[in-house]
């Protein structure tokens, strides 16, 4: 993703220590999971009035999406 994503250092580091941690938590590669958070980090900053719920919307997103195709995989 485009260095524009970030507004500085504190917050690109914020946003990667959160990717780390949902990569440690659901086992995956931290690459899958940071390309899934900035996906939706640039889909829901554009309209966001509170910066600070993001992290938490987007890993909720995340979780969902992640818990979603796993579902899918096992009735397929």
């Amino acid at each position: 993703m485009s260095n524009e994503l970030y507004q500085n250092e504190k917050e690109r580091a914020v946003h990667h220590e959160l990717i780390h941690a949902i990569s440690l938590q659901c086992g995956l590669p931290e690459g899958k999971i940071e390309a899934l958070y900035e996906s939706e980090l640039e889909k829901l900053k554009a309209g966001a009035k509170i910066m600070e719920y993001l992290p938490v919307l987007i890993r909720r997103r995340i979780m969902d999406a992640l818990r979603d195709e796993e579902s899918q995989v096992h009735h397929a």
